[in-house]
């Protein structure tokens, strides 16, 4: 058994030892810093935490990918690809998506089969104006095509063969003034195209100006010919009819966005459309019986 003199040595021998290593392990921790420590003491005192955030912008198919199995997504990739000079062309070419009407003359968009009353098109996610036609844009001002297939439940009925979204380009997204001429040969006779967009800035406010010259010309031919028979099979009458017309269009679309970003971070986007459109149409008929 230790006796009282001997176990207060030694309590005396253990706690000089434990405070004098604490004391010669506090120079080994890391010293902040002067700038890190004056940086950090400064974001402290305005209660605000730096965030950066870096990222890369994805491709047709990167978007694809990403969006739901029946969303089909259209980017420049292809729109460029294709070289079409109408947004009709452009949708022609989607799959299950077909318009209506007489060549080289616009008609109602389908989808699925089903009438023009059943697929809902929407700019920028909303719908188009009352009187709007595809035929006022042009291919170059459109950044995506998204198409919905089937109805959504945050659409309306209007939507039930699908959903055909167009994304029009933001002014900031595009620099320099985009200049496309473009010639097309359809039964001998030229069908100029030309198309123009001029972006800028100027203070808050960002413009995007797009203009379209366009010629459209068609000629068709049909021949229809009727005739009645007896109760025996035998011809008692004929009527053919050869019917030729010839339709042209001369086109103008203009269609200014303009967007004014405040103080605040908030925006005032005008989107407006423009067109005029002279079309003339000649036709012939000749009928001839024949007993």
């Amino acid at each position: 058994m230790l006796k009282p003199s001997r176990l207060a040595f030694l309590i005396s021998l253990i706690f000089p030892a434990s405070f004098s290593l604490a004391q010669t392990a506090a120079p080994d921790s890391t010293v902040p810093n002067n700038a890190e420590t004056s940086a950090a003491g400064k974001s402290a005192k305005d209660g605000k935490q730096q965030v950066v955030v870096t990222g890369t912008r994805g491709n047709d198919t990167d978007q694809r990918r990403q969006a739901s199995a029946a969303k089909l997504i259209f980017g420049r990739e292809e729109l460029d690809r294709n070289g079409d000079t109408s947004l009709g062309e452009v949708l022609k070419r989607l799959p299950g998506v077909s318009i209506g009407g007489r060549a080289g003359r616009g008609g109602e968009i389908r989808m699925r089969g089903m009438g023009g009353g059943y697929t809902q098109i929407l700019i920028n996610g909303e719908r188009a104006p009352r009187g709007f036609s595809l035929e006022s844009l042009s291919p170059d001002q459109v950044e995506r095509i998204e198409v919905i297939r089937g109805s959504v439940a945050e659409h309306s009925t209007q939507a039930i063969a699908g959903t055909i979204n167009i994304i029009l380009r933001e002014g900031y997204q595009q620099r320099d003034v985009q200049l496309n001429i473009t010639d097309t040969i359809y039964e001998g006779k030229q069908l100029p195209n030309v198309s123009v967009t001029v972006p800028g800035k100027v203070g808050n406010l960002t413009y995007t100006l797009a203009g379209t010259l366009a010629q459209n010309e068609r000629s068709t031919t049909t021949l229809t010919s009727d005739f009645d028979l007896d109760s025996n099979g035998q011809q008692l009458f004929q009527e053919d009819s050869f019917t030729q017309s010839h339709n042209r269009s001369d086109v103008i679309n203009f269609s200014p966005r303009l967007a004014w970003k405040f103080e605040n971070g908030d925006s005032l986007t005008l989107q407006s459309f423009a067109m005029h459109n002279h079309s003339q149409d000649e036709g012939r008929t000749n009928i001839s019986e024949v007993q």
